[in-house]
This record gives C-alpha cells, sequence and structure tokens, in this order.
C-alpha cells in the first residue's frame, strides 16, 4: 500500500459514512455536523466559523462539504458525522 493511500483513508474513516454520502451528492452544500476532537484538544486549533460547544471534546458546526475534508484533515479532529438527531445548530 503507498503512504499516501493510507493517509487518504485515514482522513475519510473520520467521516461518518452518512455524512461522507451526502457530501458525494451535495457537495456545494452545507452541513450541520457533530465534530469529535481529540482528548485534551482546544476548539481554537480548528478554525470554525460558526459552531457550538457541546462539551470540551463536542463541537456542533455548520461547515461546508469542501470543508468538512479539509477539517478531517485536521490532526485535532477524531471524528465528524452529521448532526440529524440533536439538531442543535
Amino acid at each position: 500500500m503507498f503512504p499516501f493511500f493510507t493517509l487518504n483513508l485515514n482522513i475519510m474513516d473520520k467521516i461518518n459514512a452518512q455524512l461522507e454520502n451526502e457530501i458525494n451528492a451535495r457537495p456545494f452544500d452545507e452541513f450541520e455536523v457533530i465534530i469529535t476532537l481529540k482528548e485534551g484538544s482546544n476548539p481554537d486549533t480548528i478554525r470554525l466559523e460558526d459552531y457550538k460547544t457541546i462539551s470540551d471534546t463536542i463541537l456542533a458546526a455548520k461547515v461546508k462539504a469542501a470543508n468538512i475534508k479539509i477539517l478531517a484533515k485536521n490532526k485535532n479532529v477524531s471524528s465528524i458525522e452529521l448532526d440529524s438527531e440533536m439538531g442543535i445548530m
């Protein structure tokens, strides 16, 4: 396996499958998401414009599809999923 391919898999592993399907179907839309950070991470390092802090490591945010993939590359992000159940934003 090539190193760049492994890196790409790790990034996509952070994005929930349902959210990934939505991004692929609507690549120019904005989505309400739940972002889980790694323990001890500072939400300010994520650089989000519109978000709410749910707990020390959980954020709710509105993020454009293209930015979700960029966000998944952030080393402080553990996972990103649709906020379809809680509707926080």
